[in-house]
């Protein structure tokens, strides 16, 4: 992506990268048990003191990765994510054992928010935790709001949702919408995939997408 790694840091510090472009003639590509790729960020691994903000970003290129993929960022830390746009195809198609997320906007978060963004591009997983926007919220308080997934989602395993594939710490999804179909093997939503949390909540949100299992009932 356009920044590949941002490391942790203990400092109470704001990175902002603004107004930055992927383009379609572009194809991000990691390969590796720890290959994290996004269109703008691939891995942020800023601890809870500092802060990350991406901001009007878009990607349009082709992202594919072996454990974390996302259409912005691959795994994000603490922070924002505020008026971005996917049209990018996310692919993971992982040998790897350890656990994979996959998502339109970001693969995994901890500890950050989603505002205002919107996924188009296909969401393919061969792998759990897959969603339009995101893969799956792991620690800290996650917010996804006023945010839309138009990509088709497709997951070979469990937890796959049209905006989330696995909620598991404290989540709000709020005003939120997919229209798009989403097909899994186990544990699939038209908004999420798997609600793990005692404290999350989804408030005003849609889907208007087929839901597809690809196991026999």
């Amino acid at each position: 992506g356009i920044v590949g790694y941002i490391a942790s840091r203990t400092e109470s510090i704001t990175i902002s990268i603004t107004d930055c472009d992927a383009d379609a003639e572009s194809s991000i590509t990691v390969n590796g048990t720890k290959g994290q790729a996004g269109g703008i960020v691939g891995g942020n691994a800023m601890d809870t003191d500092g802060k990350v903000k991406l901001l009007n970003c878009t990607n349009a290129a082709t992202i594919d990765a072996q454990l974390m993929a996302g259409g912005i960022a691959g795994i994000f830390n603490s922070g924002s994510v505020t008026s971005c746009t996917n049209s990018g195809k996310v692919t993971l198609n992982s040998t790897s054992s350890s656990n994979t997320d996959t998502g339109g906007i970001v693969g995994q978060i901890r500890n950050g928010t989603i505002l205002e963004c919107k996924n188009t591009g296909a969401v393919n997983s061969n792998k759990t935790f897959c969603g339009g926007l995101v893969g799956r919220t792991t620690t800290g308080t996650v917010t996804i709001s006023k945010s839309i997934n138009l990509g088709q989602v497709i997951g070979s395993n469990s937890n796959t949702g049209g905006l989330v594939g696995y909620i598991n710490t404290t989540t709000l999804v709020e005003r939120c919408y997919n229209n798009a179909q989403v097909e899994g093997s186990a544990r699939i939503g038209g908004l999420v995939g798997h609600l793990n949390h005692a404290n999350a909540l989804i408030i005003n949100c849609v889907s208007q997408g087929n839901t597809i299992s690809k196991n026999s009932i």
